[in-house]
């Protein structure tokens, strides 16, 4: 599996906007699928299967099309560097087809902070963006990324609640209770990318007297799972019923009563790409919680090249 790496101006990083957790995944598949000899006029198709897909999850339609609608009208708020302010929409159009799909245009005064980028820009994994379910953690994951050279991101609080848009036009604040914001914003999207990324998270809290100013978000990679006396070039059975695709026996039943059909859908055929057999799926759906089954498939992607054995590496690490 390729893992889609996104790329995006360090002003979009350092924006000031708000976005649902849906918005933002529909704007990630589409920047999954920019490229830099993109014309004007190219147009981008998203629909409700490709977003199932990309998140492992069920989309709910009313949802996904108020989505749409609202993307129309969310706007980035860009401070440019001569001091000049841009305030600008991602989607320009979105145009419903027949097929179920939406074709989407992206408006041209944000092309350039999206294309043929030179310096400046923020990468970031596709994969593990999708899976967070938090709008938090997608953003604070996109600033922690343009500091991945150095591991450490100082920020005031009052500065992220503007770049999250928690203060209103009118100042009016989201969340003023501290202990409602450390719960729902730092401490959520901490332990998300910690759980869901290849980042080990922490942060500390700057004070000036009794008043907290700031926060310092420690973070660095995951060491590769180390595997001792596993013998990595074992050979790894089929999948016993010599099926790749679907929900079949023995694993059906399983998944029909204790897991979403649509989530698992892709998740088994991960696993079987790397070359786990049904069997051994079946364990592993057993033992392990979805979120570190994710994390190690992430884990495994991100890493693919030190590994002999796919297959190998899956089985050490699930213990099947």
């Amino acid at each position: 599996m390729r893992k889609t790496l996104l790329v995006q101006d360090n002003t979009i990083t350092t924006a000031r906007y708000e976005m649902t957790a849906m918005e933002k995944n529909i704007m990630y598949a589409v920047m999954s699928q920019l490229k830099d000899d993109d014309e004007l006029s190219q147009f981008y198709n998203i629909s409700i299967k490709e977003l199932s897909v990309f998140t492992d999850s069920r989309v709910n339609l009313n949802e996904f099309k108020d989505a749409i609608t609202r993307l129309l009208t969310r706007d980035f708020s860009i401070k440019r560097s001569d001091g000049s302010h841009l305030q600008v929409t991602f989607v320009s159009s979105a145009d419903w087809l027949t097929d179920g799909t939406v074709e989407i245009g992206i408006d041209p005064k944000m092309r350039p902070y999206l294309f043929q980028l030179k310096k400046n820009f923020t990468t970031f994994e596709l994969d593990v963006v999708m899976m967070m379910k938090s709008k938090f953690s997608k953003r604070i994951y996109e600033m922690l990324c343009q500091f991945k050279s150095t591991g450490v991101f100082k920020i005031s609080i009052e500065n992220l609640k503007e770049r999250l848009l928690l203060v209103t036009e009118k100042g009016t604040p989201q969340y003023e209770r501290w202990s409602s914001f450390e719960k729902n914003v730092l401490m959520t999207a901490r332990d998300e990318i910690t759980a869901k990324s290849d980042f080990n998270v922490a942060y500390s809290l700057k004070r000036e007297g009794k008043k907290i100013t700031g926060v310092d978000f420690v973070f660095n990679r995951k060491p590769l799972l180390k595997l001792e006396n596993v013998d990595l070039t074992a050979q790894i059975p089929p999948s016993v019923n010599g099926e790749k695709n679907g929900l079949e026996s023995p694993i059906s039943a399983f998944v029909q009563e204790h897991i979403d059909a649509a989530k698992a859908a892709r998740m088994i055929e991960r696993l079987r790409e790397f070359g786990l057999s049904d069997i051994q799926i079946l364990e592993i759906l057993k033992k392990h919680k979805e979120d570190f089954i994710h994390k190690t498939l992430y884990d495994l992607t991100l890493n693919r090249e030190q590994i002999k054995s796919t297959a190998g590496y899956l089985v050490a690490a699930f213990s099947v």
